[in-house]
């Protein structure tokens, strides 16, 4: 049968699902994006030729991570909105087979009447056409396209939103197989005598050393935004190290059977995590899960590498972007559809 602690796969599924059992909660802390969201997604849908059919045995769900507006200021001015992590949960009902697939941020895509750009700027770009919604459901759309299956549902989860979630669970475990630093990228953020901080001649250097690490919300976000001096392609496995950390963490404490800690997690979410999901679909969705024979959650990564991936490096104006390989998505489209058949 189903274990429990195979269910929770991301940091949106551990609050947004986990809160379901409490409908009512939710609904008052997690902020659906209105009773219009039908109406935007049909607006969106209606500038591309065309949407992939839903599939009665498949549920997709896509988690998006953005930086988030904080404090009074409600005007993006700086990359807010930019997608920072992008995950498709895919889960097939009939076999019981489920997958989280990561694109990566610096995918090029076409964005109808707009044109081309990498596929993080697309949330912001729905966002600015249609005001609190228009984002998610562009960043479903054109997943949807791209991917060749219906998303069904979209969440998106601000930094601030990350970072409360580890700090109400505690102390996150990470375990390297080797060191981890990036030397370019928080030159300026770093302090001294806290730990992962070390201060070199061209400025702060974060380093995780090879190991158990214990990680608080700030730190865990560091390590899961640092790309500077890796990749891209690394960062999303790294986040995927955060996920199963911040899983392994609330099951340790009971979170997900314990409704007073859900509560106490919801209540500072907030603005933090928006979803074009109703209450009754939340329900059913947890449903699927909690009943299904789910032996495991399998983890795909749209990369380019060596041995079969499926994107290439190229430039655009003097930007780096990803492209399909071979100039088109029909391997990635084969890849997304088989991957929970």
């Amino acid at each position: 049968m189903f274990s429990k602690k195979r269910v929770i796969i991301s940091i949106g599924i551990t609050i947004l699902l986990g809160g379901i059992f409490f409908g009512y909660k939710a609904g008052r802390t997690i902020t659906v994006i209105g009773d219009d969201h039908e109406a935007i997604w049909a607006e969106t849908i209606s500038e591309f030729s065309k949407i992939p059919e839903r599939e009665e045995a498949r549920v997709d769900v896509l988690f998006i991570g953005i930086r988030g507006i904080n404090g009074d200021d409600k005007e993006p001015m700086n990359g807010e909105l930019l997608a920072d992590t992008i995950i498709l949960a895919s889960l097939n009902k009939d076999n019981g087979k489920a997958a989280l697939i990561s694109i990566p941020r610096d995918l090029y895509v076409e964005i109808p009447d707009y044109g081309e750009e990498k596929i993080n700027a697309a949330y912001a770009v729905g966002e600015a056409r249609r005001p609190g919604g228009g984002g998610l459901q562009l960043m479903k759309a054109l997943v949807s396209v791209l991917s060749g299956v219906y998303v069904d549902y979209a969440v998106s989860v601000d930094f601030e939103g990350f970072q409360k979630i580890i700090g109400d669970i505690g102390e996150i475990t990470i375990y390297r197989t080797s060191p981890f630093e990036e030397p370019k990228q928080w030159i300026h953020d770093g302090r001294e005598d806290e730990r992962y901080w070390k201060l070199e001649e061209s400025g702060w250097v974060f380093y995780v050393p090879e190991g158990k690490n214990l990680m608080n919300s700030e730190e865990a976000l560091y390590y899961a935004r640092s790309r500077y001096s890796s990749s891209d392609f690394d960062r999303m496995r790294r986040q995927h190290e955060i996920i199963e950390a911040v899983k392994s963490k609330a099951l340790s404490l009971g979170v997900l059977v314990n409704p007073v800690k859900i509560f106490n997690i919801l209540d500072t979410l907030g603005d933090n995590v928006r979803s074009d999901m109703d209450i009754s679909e939340m329900k059913e969705l947890i449903d699927t899960i909690k009943d299904g024979e789910i032996e495991d959650w399998s983890k795909v990564f749209l990369e380019e590498n060596e041995n079969g991936g499926l994107l290439v490096s190229g430039n655009v104006d003097g930007k780096y972007v990803l492209l399909p390989k071979g100039g088109n998505y029909d391997e990635i489209r084969q890849m997304f559809k088989g991957v929970v058949e």
